[in-house]
């Protein structure tokens, strides 16, 4: 009986362990629409995560950058990373493993050469 309990015990908190660091890899995600129409998304595998928005422009903090999706601008860190169509109606943005990626419309945006 006493063993079977501790087999028990041994796998939830096997269980909670693997929760803990599935939840910690996981990072997060959010998105807002801006008064323009267009729906910003973005998902990002840091710690915390965070979007304001204004009307036509909407800015991201995570993984210790600053991202903005501007009308017609993909800026990272004030640095202009990539242009846009001004009638995109959808932007995502993935952070992973430091690298991020800018889709508009379902299309990969490419990066501008520096």
């Amino acid at each position: 009986m006493a063993r079977r309990l501790l087999t028990v015990a041994g796998a939830v908190v096997a269980t909670l362990l693997c929760g803990v660091i599935a939840v910690v890899l996981a990072g997060g995600s959010c998105g807002c629409t801006l008064s323009t129409g267009r729906s910003v998304s973005v998902l990002s595998d840091a710690w915390s995560i965070s979007m304001l928005s204004s009307a036509d422009a909407a800015t991201i903090h995570t993984d210790g950058s600053q991202i903005v999706v501007a009308p017609t601008q993909l800026k990272v860190d004030g640095q202009l990373w990539g242009a846009i169509d001004a009638a995109a109606k959808s932007v995502e943005v993935t952070v992973k493993d430091g690298n991020i990626q800018f889709v508009a419309d379902g299309r990969l945006v490419p990066r501008m050469p520096r």
